[in-house]
C-alpha cells in the first residue's frame, strides 16, 4: 500500500538518496515552502521507506521570474526506478488532483519530455490528461535554492492538461 503525506524536514535525507543527492536544498527548500494552500511538496510511501515525491503548485509563486501561467501545476513528479509501474506515480497525482479539486480548480496542469521520457507521457496519457501541442518546444528554466547554488536548464516539452471538472475514481 502505497502512502501519499506532505513531505517534513525528517524527509530530506530520505529525498535526497531518491533524487538531487548533491543538492539537498532543493528539497529542503520545497519542504520549508510547503504552506497546504497553494504550494504542496508530497511524498510517497511503502512499509516506511519514501519511493516518490512530487512538488504541485495551486497558483505562480511570487518569486518566479517567468512567464508561466498554467496553474495549477505538477513542476516535478519522481518515483524510484524499482517501484516504476506499481501505481505509486498515479497514487501521488491523484492525491495532487484531490488537493486540487479541493481548492476549488477545475484544471491540473503538467509538461513532460515525451522523447526522453516516454513512460511519464504514456501514463499522463491513461489518466487523461491532454496535450496542448503536437510537438515538443524548448522550454528554459532557471532557479537559485536557498544554499545560493543556481541551478539552469533547458527540457524539450509538452503540457498537458486535464480537467478535473469530475473527478475520476
Amino acid at each position: 500500500m502505497v502512502i501519499i503525506r506532505t513531505a517534513q524536514i525528517a524527509d530530506l535525507s530520505a529525498l535526497c538518496r531518491l533524487r538531487y543527492a548533491v543538492q539537498p536544498a532543493i528539497h529542503r527548500d520545497r519542504i520549508r515552502a510547503t504552506d497546504n494552500q497553494t504550494y504542496f511538496y508530497l511524498v510517497a510511501e511503502r512499509e516506511c521507506i519514501l519511493i516518490g515525491f512530487g512538488l504541485l503548485l495551486l497558483e505562480r509563486p511570487p518569486e518566479w521570474s517567468d512567464t508561466l501561467d498554467s496553474f495549477p501545476i505538477v513542476v516535478d513528479l519522481f518515483v524510484s526506478g524499482q517501484h516504476r509501474s506499481q501505481g505509486v506515480g498515479r497514487a501521488l497525482l491523484t492525491h495532487m488532483e484531490c488537493i486540487v479539486h479541493q481548492h476549488g480548480k477545475t484544471v491540473l496542469y503538467l509538461s513532460v519530455e515525451p522523447k526522453t521520457n516516454p513512460r511519464a507521457l504514456a501514463l499522463y496519457e491513461r489518466l487523461g490528461f491532454q496535450p496542448l501541442q503536437r510537438e515538443p518546444y524548448q522550454s528554459a528554466w532557471r532557479f537559485t535554492d536557498s544554499d545560493g547554488i543556481e541551478h539552469v536548464g533547458e527540457e524539450w516539452v509538452i503540457d498537458m492538461c486535464k480537467s478535473l471538472t469530475v473527478l475520476a475514481r
